[in-house]
């Protein structure tokens, strides 16, 4: 591919970005300043909130990995089950630390307003009942791990 061929896709994908921003988000600019403005003199419950879900989350991202890489392995079929089900706890704390902040979403008109709110809650649940449906093993599923 030549450096003009690709500066042509480059432009017209830089061009449609701008478009669908335009035409979807028109307060973008402003939600950083809501999202600063919110938590800047918050109360305190929503600061702890707000943190809890950063250490939760984050806390699941580095465990969800660790489980992905080490499943399968032989050996340490009880330290998966158990790294499991710390990752779906800190999942839950996460989660409903940003139920509580998604539940105030929709008096801040920059984040767009009740649209927003329950987007939030709609990510929240499908988050939830994607890791609740891998939750359950039963004798009659096929386990990952060597006999």
């Amino acid at each position: 591919m030549t450096a003009g061929v690709r500066g042509r896709h480059c432009g017209l994908a830089m061009w449609l970005i701008r478009i669908f921003l335009q035409a979807a988000y028109a307060l973008h600019q402003s939600w950083g300043v809501a999202f600063f403005d919110r938590f800047a003199s918050a109360p305190v419950m929503r600061t702890n909130a707000l943190y809890l879900h950063l250490v939760c989350n984050s806390i699941v991202f580095v465990l969800m990995h660790v489980q992905l890489l080490w499943s399968g392995k032989p050996g340490i079929k009880t330290a998966h089950a158990w790294l499991g089900r710390a990752t779906l706890l800190f999942l839950t704390l996460g989660t409903v630390a940003a139920l509580y902040l998604a539940s105030e979403h929709d008096t801040v008109q920059s984040y767009g307003g009740v649209w927003a709110e329950w987007g939030f809650y709609s990510m929240s649940l499908q988050a939830c009942l994607g890791v609740l449906c891998a939750v359950p093993v039963e004798a009659t599923q096929v386990s990952p791990y060597p006999r």
